[in-house]
């Protein structure tokens, strides 16, 4: 396993981790050892004191020892986007393609923290998966209100 973090400027910060060797195929019906990469990268800008933004790349494969074939091999891209109106008031979005599944995942999410011990959510998400072209395959709404009472 190899791994790389770095900061150069405030601003920007890059996490990456790459790890090979040898791993066994659980999921598969004849478990079997394979050939295992993984590739994860993370870039994150802080682009003021209100808005972020990272993307999260993530790619793996377990190749099968004696021929050319694959157990599995994809990738899933995650982009999130969050918003802080002020200390008690934000804003965020993800959204995340997983090549595995050829499916799009979308979650909004609205939240409200008046003070450490109170806290309102909002959001919900969507997956859209991939036919001939995107549907609709399931969606969900939510609402969490929190509050501590102290006896």
């Amino acid at each position: 396993r190899i791994g790389l973090n770095t900061s150069p400027i405030e601003l920007i910060s890059f996490r990456s981790n790459i790890s090979f060797g040898k791993d066994v195929a659980f999921n598969d019906e004849d478990p079997d050892l394979g050939k295992e990469f993984n590739l994860r990268a993370t870039l994150s800008l802080q682009l003021n004191d209100n808005l972020s933004i990272s993307n999260l790349f993530s790619f793996s494969k377990l190749k099968k020892i004696e021929i050319n074939e694959f157990y599995y091999k994809g990738f899933i891209n995650r982009f999130n986007t969050k918003y802080q109106f002020s200390k008690f008031l934000g804003l965020r979005l993800a959204t995340e393609y997983n090549d595995f599944s050829e499916s799009i995942f979308l979650q909004p999410l609205f939240e409200w923290t008046p003070n450490p011990f109170t806290i309102f959510y909002i959001g919900g998400n969507q997956i859209l998966n991939k036919d001939d072209k995107y549907f609709v395959d399931r969606s969900q709404m939510f609402v969490k209100f929190q509050y501590l009472i102290s006896i």
